[in-house]
C-alpha cells in the first residue's frame, strides 16, 4: 500500500500516486450546459450539443461521457507538461536507488526506470454524479414531469423557486449506499466511463494512467466550484467523498451501505478507493458490539467489496473537541485513506465529520440479502477515546486500464 489507500508491489512500482483529483459531477452540469458551467463564461469542457437537442436519456450519457473523456485529456495534457518539469527539477535519487528497475536501465525513477510505472489519477464526487443521472433518467426522461432545458434552467437558479422539488429529490428516489441495485448501477456506470477515459493516456514515461476513488479533503474545494446538481445538492455544497454515498443519504443501516458498495465492480480502479464507514461508540460496545462489526466487515469482503474504513467516534465528543480544540488534542479520524488530529482540520471538515456521526446503530435494515445484525451490548470495547481501524483489501484489479488549476481537477 502506497500513503492512504493505492495499491502497488513495494519496490518495484513508480506509482505516481495521487498526480490529480477529477471533479466528475461538474463534467454532468458541462453536459447540461454546452460544455459550460451554470454560472456563464467561457466553454470549459466540450462542445456538446444543448439541452434541448439531447432527446434521450443515451444522448444525455453520451454527453456526459464526451465531457468526461474530454476533462481527462485535458488533465493528461497539463500532467504532462508537470511530468517533463518534475524529471529536470525534482528527480528522486533515493527512491530510484530503492526502486527495482532504476539501476539495471540507469534512469531515475521521472525518467521511466521503475519496473511498474503508472500515473495514478483520482475521481471526486461519484455517488453525487451517478445519482444525478439516475434521477435526471427518472424525472426527465421516465416521467416526464420536466424537460431538460427547463430542469437546466432550476438547477443554473440553485433551486430558487423550487425548494420543493429540491427535498423531494433528497428523499424521493433510491440513493446509494440502500443497497438499490437500480441506483448502485449508476454508480457503476459512472465509475466505468471515467476508468475507461482514464485507461487510455499513457504517461510520459511509457506508464500507464490508472484510476481511483477517493478525495482527501479536496470534495469540499471542487465542491465550492460546482452548480446545483440534479440528485437535489445545493450548488458549492461539498462533493460525495470517495467511494462513500453522499452525506445523510446510507438511511438503510450499515448492511445496506456495505452491500451497495460490495456489488459494484472495482477491478479496474488499479489505484483503489476510500470507502467510510462511520459509527457511534455506543453502536458497538461490548463484547457482543465487537463480534458483529467483525461479522459486518467479514461479510462485506466476502461480498467482493475492495476497501474499507471505519471510523467509530462520539459525537458529543466531536462538538466538544471543535469547541476546546486544547482539550482534545489527541483526538484522532480517519479523514480519506489516512487519520489526522481533529484539531488540525478545517472546520468545515471538522462539521462534515461531526454531521456524519450521529446516531449509526448496526441494526438498520436492508432491502437486500447480507448480514443483519442485532445492536450492540452495553460493554468496555468503546471507551471514552475513539477505536479507529482501516482494512484494505486488495481486489487483483487489471493494470491495464489507466493541471489544470481549475474546478475540474486539481494537482
Amino acid at each position: 500500500m502506497i500513503g492512504c489507500v493505492e495499491m502497488g508491489s513495494q519496490g518495484r512500482t513508480y506509482n505516481s500516486s495521487n498526480a490529480a483529483l477529477f471533479n466528475l459531477p461538474l463534467c454532468l452540469e458541462l453536459a447540461l450546459n454546452e460544455g459550460r458551467r451554470f454560472r456563464g463564461g467561457r466553454r470549459l469542457g466540450a462542445a456538446t450539443p444543448p439541452a434541448a437537442a439531447l432527446r434521450s436519456f443515451d444522448d444525455l450519457l453520451q454527453a456526459y461521457q464526451a465531457q468526461v473523456e474530454d476533462g481527462v485529456a485535458e488533465m493528461v495534457r497539463v500532467i504532462t507538461r508537470l511530468e517533463s518539469v518534475y524529471r529536470y527539477a525534482r528527480p528522486t535519487p533515493l527512491n530510484s536507488i530503492l526502486t527495482a528497475g532504476c539501476l539495471e536501465r540507469g534512469a531515475d525513477v521521472t525518467w521511466g526506470g521503475a519496473r511498474y510505472d503508472f500515473t495514478s489519477v483520482q475521481g471526486v464526487g461519484l455517488a453525487d454524479a451517478a445519482e444525478s443521472l439516475y434521477a435526471l433518467r427518472r424525472l426527465v426522461f421516465e416521467e416526464k414531469r420536466f424537460t431538460l432545458p427547463g430542469l437546466v434552467q432550476i438547477l443554473k437558479r440553485n433551486f430558487k423557486g423550487h425548494e420543493a422539488l429540491q427535498a423531494e429529490l433528497r428523499h424521493r428516489f433510491p440513493r446509494y449506499g440502500t443497497d438499490s441495485p437500480e441506483v448502485d448501477s449508476y454508480v457503476q456506470v459512472a465509475a466505468d466511463i471515467y476508468s475507461a477515459a482514464v485507461g487510455r493516456h499513457r504517461n510520459s514515461r511509457g506508464g500507464r494512467y490508472i484510476c481511483g476513488f477517493y478525495s482527501m479533503t479536496c470534495h469540499h474545494g471542487l465542491g465550492w466550484h460546482t452548480g446545483a446538481l440534479p440528485n437535489g445538492r445545493l450548488a458549492k455544497a461539498r462533493l460525495s467523498n470517495g467511494l462513500s454515498p453522499v452525506d445523510g443519504a446510507d438511511t438503510a443501516g450499515p448492511t445496506a451501505l456495505l452491500n451497495s458498495a460490495a456489488n459494484l465492480d472495482s477491478r479496474r480502479w488499479a489505484n483503489c478507493c476510500a470507502f467510510n464507514l462511520k459509527l457511534e461508540q455506543s453502536a458497538v460496545k461490548g463484547e457482543k458490539g465487537r463480534q458483529n462489526l467483525e461479522a459486518l466487515v467479514r461479510a462485506y469482503f466476502e461480498q467482493g467489496g475492495m476497501q474499507l474504513q471505519v471510523n467509530v467516534l462520539d459525537a458529543a465528543q466531536l462538538r466538544a473537541a471543535k469547541a476546546d480544540p486544547s482539550a482534545y488534542p489527541g483526538l484522532l479520524v480517519r479523514v480519506s485513506g489516512y487519520c489526522a488530529y481533529f484539531r488540525d482540520l478545517s472546520p468545515a471538515v471538522q462539521e462534515e465529520i461531526i454531521e456524519a456521526h450521529g446516531a449509526r446503530p448496526l441494526n438498520g435494515q436492508s432491502k437486500g440479502t447480507g448480514l443483519l445484525l442485532p445492536p450492540g451490548e452495553e460493554g468496555g470495547w468503546g471507551s471514552n477515546n475513539p477505536v479507529l481501524l482501516l482494512l484494505l483489501i486488495k481486489n487483483p484489479a487489471p493494470l491495464k486500464a489507466g493541471v489544470c488549476i481549475d474546478s475540474h481537477f486539481k494537482v
